[in-house]
């Protein structure tokens, strides 16, 4: 059984098959023919620790509850618990963050024009994640950008699923949700201005309905970096 501490691994599957990820952390991901997926934590260490905590009876019978449910062990989901504590909910504890219906959020986002959907998420992408990515402490790298995207939007605030696809020359980020396109321009131009204000470039995006897919080029990444 491979560590989850530092997710390093590389997993290589034939056309189509669903592979689960270890520990179940993004449940399955469709992958295509020689596409490489590389599992990437920058906050994890190599070490672990054992630490006893006493609990509340009832906590403890919904651990084993949650647990029995999603098929994994009370341990690997206590880990999981402390692991999106603390790279993400622990920053939004101060900053007044809401949680809505994916209804009301869908109303919300319906009387709104395209063009303003698309001038708060500039507005949003060129700022928010940048700041975040500061507050914990890492540096303003592509595979960090991949990384926000992927496990902190995706993985840990439900704004999305994500299948990543990296290749030698270029990688692919599909998002898809069960929002209505209005969410999908909304990620096109937050992700797109985040991107451009990260790392210097612009990646090109195609949205179809509840999905967008970005495609970002490897070699412009890299003569960025030499500029």
């Amino acid at each position: 059984m491979l560590p989850r501490d530092k997710l390093s691994t590389i997993i290589k599957v034939n056309v189509y098959s669903y592979v689960p990820l270890i520990d179940n952390i993004y449940k399955c991901v469709q992958l295509c023919s020689s596409v490489t997926m590389t599992m990437y934590d920058p906050v994890a260490k190599d070490s672990t620790v054992t630490r006893t905590v006493r609990i509340d009876e009832a906590y403890d019978e919904v651990l084993r509850y949650e647990a029995d449910r999603q098929g994994i062990s009370v341990n690997t989901l206590v880990d999981r618990i402390l692991r999106r504590y603390s790279v993400s909910y622990r920053f939004f504890e101060n900053l007044g963050a809401l949680t809505i219906s994916p209804h009301t959020f869908s109303d919300m986002l319906a009387v709104l024009e395209e063009e303003e959907i698309r001038a708060v998420a500039r507005s949003a992408g060129m700022e928010r994640p940048k700041e975040l990515i500061l507050k914990r402490g890492l540096p303003l790298t592509y595979e960090n950008a991949v990384w926000y995207i992927t496990e902190l939007l995706g993985d840990n605030s439900g704004w999305f699923r994500t299948t990543y696809y990296e290749r030698e020359e270029e990688d692919i980020i599909h998002l898809s949700h069960n929002q209505d396109v209005g969410w999908s321009i909304f990620l096109k131009e937050y992700i797109g201005a985040f991107f451009k204000e990260v790392i210097g470039i612009i990646p090109d995006a195609e949205v179809v309905g509840s999905s967008v897919t970005f495609t970002i080029n490897k070699s412009k990444i890299r003569r960025e970096k030499m500029i």
